[in-house]
């Protein structure tokens, strides 16, 4: 019953006709006519063993929205696409039908959007960049006190943030949650490589304002800046394998945390390079000719912080078994700890 079949042909005079059994269901009446069992001359249909009638198709689940029933269409993206691309591409397919839709269907295309979810985290990203950017600004010019220190300072940041961005798109990356949670992580770091530049800069040019026979400052802005390479560079690749053994990870802890790693590593050498490319140059333009070369002297807090660290230095060479004594049972006691932590990579939730 309900399908369609043929059934040959029939000769009549000089015409071939064509015979075929017309079974499919149309009405409700078709539907009450099946041939449900055949005894003898007398066949069983299902309406005399059946009640036939319309109704509803038989639910498979439910669902509501705002404690409404509703029907809810899931739409799943291929790998690789592009949610907020495509969430936005669907929506405007959905506007389209919009107008031949009944008067009494009501489309809501905003409800579980990946996107909205996606943008949420994000801008709470965004947020921790610019309040990491601010704390910045205020601690450079807490020590350096001056705006072109600080100014030349803060070029690291946004230079660097530039560079990795190049860099995701000659690698075909793209910029997501993990990754701007990467630069969130290094942006306090972007400006350390420069802010020791800068620092050394700086103090040379004063020594040399007040020295009796100055050196041209394009030589004392080289010699400065030379005297610190090496523990820049040396001090950032450190940093760099640190990170490193993300990329060992495997399974979802690795799809999550390799691009956060990716971005950091690049942030942080694209602020190696800033430091020994542009932050020079900028120093050399700036600080030879201000006027508070000459007079300036370092801030309160630096003073003060330079005095304790002072004071440690002496203590320390002063004392060295028992200093070195309590950092070996620091580091036995932490590692006695480390063993006792717990190892899952999400906690139960």
């Amino acid at each position: 019953s309900n399908s369609n079949a043929t059934g040959g042909y029939l000769n009549q005079g000089g015409n071939e006709l064509l015979v075929r059994a017309l079974g499919r269901i149309q009405t409700l009446e078709d539907l009450q006519s099946v041939v449900v069992k055949s005894s003898g001359d007398r066949p069983v249909v299902l309406a005399q063993v059946a009640r036939v009638a319309e109704a509803p198709q038989v639910k498979r689940g439910d669902a509501a929205v705002n404690g409404r029933p509703a029907v809810i269409l899931v739409i799943s993206k291929q790998p690789g696409a592009d949610t907020r691309r495509l969430t936005d591409d669907v929506t405007r397919a959905l506007e389209g039908l919009r107008p031949s839709l009944p008067a009494d269907v009501r489309l809501n295309t905003e409800l579980y959007q990946q996107k909205t979810f996606i943008d949420l985290s994000i801008r709470n990203i965004v947020e921790a960049l610019r309040d990491g950017g601010i704390l910045v600004v205020v601690v450079l010019f807490l020590f350096l006190l001056n705006f072109r220190t600080t100014f030349i300072t803060l070029t690291a940041i946004p230079l660097s943030i530039v560079i990795t961005g190049l860099v995701f798109k000659w690698l075909g990356m793209s910029i997501n949650t993990m990754t701007l949670g990467g630069l969130a992580v290094a942006i306090g770091e972007l400006v350390d490589d420069s802010i020791v530049d800068v620092e050394n800069i700086f103090r040379r040019l004063r020594e040399n304002a007040h020295a009796p026979q100055p050196t041209p400052a394009l030589r004392v802005v080289y010699e400065a800046s030379s005297e610190v390479r090496n523990s820049i560079v040396f001090s950032t690749i450190l940093v760099v394998l640190v990170f490193v053994p993300l990329f060992a990870l495997g399974g979802m802890e690795g799809k999550l945390f390799t691009p956060l790693g990716t971005a950091y590593i690049v942030s942080i050498l694209a602020s190696l390079v800033v430091s020994l490319t542009v932050t020079p140059v900028l120093a050399f333009w700036l600080l030879p000719r201000a006027r508070f070369m000459a007079h300036q002297q370092d801030g309160l807090l630096l003073r003060v912080l330079k005095a304790l660290a002072g004071w440690a230095i002496r203590l320390s060479v002063r004392h060295p078994v028992p200093i070195l004594a309590s950092v070996a049972v620091a580091v036995a006691a932490s590692m006695a700890v480390v063993t006792g932590l717990g190892r899952d990579f999400l906690p139960p939730f």
